[in-house]
């Protein structure tokens, strides 16, 4: 397992690299009572897709989430993220990631949802699991997971599969969307460089 994540990390870049990450905003910040803005908790976001109910609020500080961008929830089993879409606020233990430069957020969203990165993600900071075998995730754990660089050729294939994904979940958040999800991990492998050996070591 060492050599394979010592590969990960020397073809790839950082979460830090290509975006910001920052809280949701602070239970100080938001009037709960309000109606004005959709707002999410961090029960809501699971792998690609929301669930349950937003709650609407009103807050001074809305002009942040204005655009698109990855949303992670802080306390995770194992690492989950979804795009929150367009004028949606996040709440206090949801992490947001917002990009640095151009970078297709579609493509990030399948590589961190995919089982290397959770793999990856376990070797460094399994002994920081708190109480119930949760992690509860910081921004710099968030800001090291390695993203493998690729053009846009080589992305494209991700990107059409978190599209199918994206579009069962929104129909029916019950979907059963697990053989797109494995082949994204394929490909995610296969941008890693990985032999079926390495692959073996990691679905193990």
């Amino acid at each position: 397992m060492r050599q394979v994540i010592k590969k990960v990390d020397s073809i790839s870049t950082t979460v830090f690299s290509q975006f910001n990450i920052a809280r949701g905003l602070a239970n100080n910040k938001v009037n709960f009572g309000g109606i004005k803005y959709k707002a999410l908790k961090s029960v809501n976001v699971k792998r690609y897709y929301i669930a349950g109910e937003s709650r609407t609020i009103d807050t001074e500080y809305a002009d942040i989430f204005h655009d698109e961008m990855i949303i992670m929830p802080r306390t995770v089993a194992f690492l989950q993220s979804m795009l929150k879409e367009r004028d949606i606020i996040c709440l206090d233990r949801i992490y947001y990631l917002y990009p640095k430069q151009k970078v297709n957020l579609k493509y990030v969203l399948g590589v961190l949802n995919s089982r290397i990165t959770n793999a990856w993600f376990e070797y460094y900071f399994l002994t920081t699991k708190v109480s119930g075998n949760y992690f509860d995730l910081n921004g710099n754990q968030i800001g090291s997971i390695p993203i493998p660089t690729a053009n846009p050729n080589q992305q494209q294939p991700v990107i059409d599969l978190v599209n199918q994904i994206l579009s069962a979940k929104k129909a029916n958040p019950d979907a059963d969307t697990s053989e797109w999800e494995r082949q994204i991990d394929a490909l995610v492998y296969d941008l890693y460089g990985l032999n079926e050996d390495e692959i073996r070591i990691i679905e193990g």
